[in-house]
């Protein structure tokens, strides 16, 4: 509260005359050689008892006339100094302000405003005041030349003083040091801010009228509610800030009275134990952030921020340094990283996302939401949100459905390789995923038609080709083997399977006894063979190559040859 200081306006109304009569008396001196001429005490001159007192007693302003009219009266000879002859020169001619001739009607007609131009006149012509101080001078009648009118009205230094020390005056006060060009810039905003709320009723603190009464107001402890109160309605704190610093008491941590001192004090990791719980009791943050800013020594977050909410806000356009930091102070577990890393990767997909997909995601979350989501910088609440959930299940489920709708259109080979790279694409670009649920039935049944097509191809194969077609058909199946083993029931197939299988059996029967055994090994161990009653054909050529022995001789069972015994396996499969 600058504006009230009285070196900002008050005392330039009166600096003229102040410097005419200093200037005026340090010219007067005494010749030595008349000194003589003393009696002492000098009754004329305080009762000086000897020359140092006198010496002394003349050498402050308000004695300059005392002591000139002692030296006229007793016949001393007075030197000036050339450079200020001019001066006296022109107050004894009664060229001064007002034709003032001493200290005491100089101070008189200088006080007072209205003779303000007079006296800067005299000031200017005789270059009594420094660039600096004429220039404040020069504002002051600059003010009143452009008819500002003065605090209720003052002329003089005391009437101005005594008007603006009342706190009832602070508005009239303020406005004037405002149009008067008084209040540095510095200041402005906080005048701009007390005006409003003095007008609108509200009051100074304990009535203080200058920056020096409302400090010594306000730094004792029991005037801390009423100064942050005002603080408050005045607009210099934050409803926040002003209940931190009521639960407080108003005193941070090492009694620390603003900001920057609490700043500077916590910066020390000596104190951060102390700043840390000073924070919790202030409802700054909560306790177990409190734990985590001690175990991980910090006394403040990335890009210096104090609150959740600001560290939030900063991290939201600043992720890298956010992620630094948290890094160094070892706050990322292994987990952390890994999601952080996945995350970079689905940010850097978006790139591959389908004009389709980001369209949907834009017109689910809005414009702001999406443009945030693009560029990664989400805070971590909307990160979680449902809606970006739904958005991304949504969005995904339809652009999946919209292309396995394009596959169908496809012959039976483009079909299964489009669904592939459905499948392995699915997730990675821009959060595309194929819809939760129950799978599309059209493309169930396109599945089915497309493995009974195969099917059907390999039945029109011969069956030297059949089986390996068969084979490469059950390998090659993958999320396919339940349509598979729907053909393994196809009455078709079993039908060829089985003349594929008499097939072979016939090739058997045809072969001498020598080559026989042999064939029908192979077929037990690779494949064919159909169920039921053994075939007549293969029994007769069995006891036409294998007689059975004479009786009471040999083997008494099938059972006792192995090579009897794998016949028999085959023949009763």
């Amino acid at each position: 509260m600058n504006f009230l200081n009285r070196k900002n306006w008050v005392t330039i109304l009166f600096i003229g005359f102040v410097i005419i009569l200093a200037i005026v008396g340090s010219t007067i001196s005494v010749i030595a050689q008349d000194l003589n001429k003393i009696t002492y005490p000098v009754a004329d001159l305080g009762n000086c008892a000897n020359q140092q007192e006198c010496k002394a007693y003349c050498s402050v302003s308000d004695n300059y006339s005392k002591c000139a009219a002692f030296a006229k009266k007793i016949g001393l000879d007075i030197e000036i100094p050339l450079e200020q002859r001019a001066i006296l020169e022109a107050m004894q001619k009664g060229e001064g302000p007002g034709q003032c001739k001493d200290e005491a009607s100089c101070r008189n007609y200088c006080e007072d405003i209205d003779h303000i131009e007079e006296c800067i006149s005299f000031v200017e012509k005789f270059n009594l005041a420094s660039g600096d101080e004429l220039k404040e001078i020069r504002k002051m009648a600059d003010v009143k030349k452009a008819g500002v009118a003065f605090p209720g009205n003052c002329k003089t230094k005391e009437s101005c003083m005594q008007y603006c020390d009342n706190s009832a005056n602070a508005v009239v006060c303020m406005e004037f040091a405002l149009k008067a060009g008084f209040i540095p810039k510095e200041d402005a905003e906080a005048v701009s801010k007390i005006l409003p709320y003095l007008k609108s009723g509200g009051k100074l603190p304990g009535g203080c009228t200058t920056k020096e009464s409302c400090d010594t107001y306000c730094n004792n402890n029991t005037n801390v509610t009423e100064c942050v109160n005002f603080a408050e309605k005045a607009g210099f704190m934050t409803k926040e800030d002003a209940d931190m610093v009521r639960k407080a008491g108003g005193k941070g941590p090492g009694n620390c009275g603003s900001r920057e001192a609490c700043d500077s004090y916590c910066k020390d990791e000596t104190h951060i134990d102390e700043c840390v719980d000073f924070a919790v009791r202030a409802g700054l943050i909560s306790a177990e952030d409190a734990e985590m800013a001690k175990r991980f020594k910090i006394t403040s977050g990335p890009g210096g921020c104090k609150s959740k909410a600001e560290c939030e806000a900063f991290c939201v356009t600043n992720q890298d340094v956010c992620f630094e930091f948290a890094k160094d102070h070892g706050m990322l577990s292994e987990e952390d990283l890994k999601n952080i890393e996945e995350q970079k990767k689905f940010l850097e997909s978006l790139d591959k996302a389908s004009p389709e997909w980001l369209v949907c995601m834009e017109k689910e979350l809005g414009s702001s939401f999406f443009e945030r989501f693009k560029v990664g910088k989400l805070t971590q609440t909307e990160a979680k949100s449902p809606a970006l959930e739904k958005a991304q299940r949504k969005c995904g489920g339809e652009m999946a459905q919209e292309k396995q709708i394009a596959c169908l259109a496809l012959s039976c080979a483009e079909f299964e390789a489009c669904l592939k790279a459905l499948e392995s694409s699915g997730g990675e670009q821009g959060g595309e995923q194929q819809g939760e649920g129950t799978p599309n039935p059209a493309i169930n049944a396109k599945v089915q038609a497309c493995q009974q097509e195969k099917i059907n191809a390999c039945i029109a194969k011969p069956c030297g080709e059949f089986d390996a077609c068969v084979n490469a058909l059950q390998q090659g199946g993958g999320k396919q083997g339940g349509q598979q083993q729907q053909g393994e029931s196809d009455p078709k197939l079993k039908a060829k399977i089985q003349a594929c299988t008499d097939e072979k059996i016939n090739a058997c029967l045809a072969k001498p006894c020598g080559e026989f055994q042999a064939c029908l090994n192979s077929l037990g161990a690779g494949g064919g063979g159909g169920g039921g009653a053994p075939d007549p054909a293969v029994q007769t050529k069995f006891m036409s190559c294998f007689p059975p022995p004479p009786s009471g001789g040999g083997p008494s069972s099938f059972i006792n040859n192995s090579f009897l015994a794998a016949i028999l396996g085959f023949l009763l499969k």
